[in-house]
């Protein structure tokens, strides 16, 4: 039987590329992070049954997930059609078959490790080089120091202070601690 699943996304149309393509015996699909669909076209699959999906990620978010789903998928003899590539994993020379989730996992985690490294790297290039992410500061009012002393000597509450200095309260009273340090 030849059977479809893809995940539907706005975004990635390939899954209504290949609806259109070809006639299947049966058509799963899925658009919310569930995926009750795939659990649904996992239960329907039998040995010899060919499987097509648009791609790799449409069977799960994470690659561990994936592999081990591919892997599943071969020691049950259903062969896998990725239309995007053109490939067809064959159920008997699969290459997901040898490998172990924990190898996997191992993967994943190895490569998460490396995306967090470079990326703690660059942060840190970039502030060497003086680039920040914030808001830039807007310089205090002329009246500032006046408002801080009227509000300091209880004349004035927070909030009415920050007005008259065009800020927001807690803005106001932040930048009053760092004037007093």
């Amino acid at each position: 039987m030849d059977i479809l699943y893809f995940f539907s996304n706005p975004a990635m149309p390939e899954g209504n590329e290949l609806v259109a393509a070809r006639r299947y015996d049966a058509v799963y699909t899925d658009s919310a992070a569930e995926r009750a669909g795939l659990a649904a076209c996992l239960d329907a699959l039998k040995k010899g049954d060919v499987l097509h999906i648009a791609r790799e990620t449409h069977l799960g978010d994470e690659l561990a997930d994936v592999v081990e789903l591919l892997a599943d998928l071969a020691r049950r003899g259903v062969d896998v059609h990725v239309g995007r590539t053109g490939a067809t994993l064959h159920a008997e020379s699969s290459p997901y078959l040898p490998l172990t989730a924990d190898a996997v996992r191992a993967y994943s985690a190895f490569f998460n490790a490396m995306c967090r490294h470079r990326a703690v790297q660059g942060i840190k290039r970039a502030r060497a080089e003086g680039k920040s992410w914030s808001k830039p500061r807007l310089p205090l009012p002329e009246n500032y120091a006046e408002m801080v002393r009227t509000w300091r000597e209880g004349k004035l509450s927070a909030h009415d202070a920050a007005a008259q200095c065009g800020m927001s309260p807690s803005s106001f009273r932040h930048r009053a601690q760092e004037v007093e340090a």
